[in-house]
């Protein structure tokens, strides 16, 4: 389970880094030779915002969303029952939530860092904060290839 987990996460990561540089290496606000870092605030809050860092954002935001949801998914059992059933507190609730045997040992934090995550990737848009926005989710792809890459290799007792 987690071994496959970790593959997507290095293909992920891999190809987003990949798309990424390639994708905004002629970026006024890239390009070193064209003004680099001094670009990105040039014409803030009124610069154009290409098609591609729309999509980028987007693909960034699902890949999150995703992972907050399979993070609850494989930490948390959820179960149905009736709740017209007598227990000597009175009616029970229809729905239980308990933790998962198999739940992560850091739930907590990855819980926390994917909803922090997910609201700095919408404020940053909507406050057109997107080309900042496209650093970050670069130095965080490029950096999580080789966690990925350790983890796998230590799965593989490598």
């Amino acid at each position: 389970m987690k071994f496959g987990e970790y593959v997507f996460r290095l293909i992920y990561h891999s190809t987003l880094s990949a798309f990424g540089v390639w994708y905004f290496w002629d970026a006024s606000w890239w390009n070193e030779s064209q003004g680099g870092t001094m670009n990105i605030w040039m014409g803030f809050p009124n610069h154009t915002i290409e098609v591609g860092v729309i999509w980028y954002y987007f693909v960034q935001c699902a890949y999150n969303i995703d992972a907050i949801i399979s993070l609850m998914e494989h930490s948390t059992v959820i179960k149905i029952q009736s709740p017209f059933a007598l227990n000597e507190e009175g009616w029970k609730s229809p729905i239980v939530v308990s933790w998962s045997p198999t739940c992560r040992g850091d739930f907590q934090e990855m819980a926390l860092h994917h909803v922090i995550t997910n609201f700095l990737v919408m404020m940053s848009s909507y406050f057109r904060l997107t080309r900042g926005g496209c650093y970050v989710f670069l130095v965080h792809d490029i950096s999580d290839i080789p966690v990925d890459m350790s983890k796998l290799a230590n799965f593989m007792k490598w």
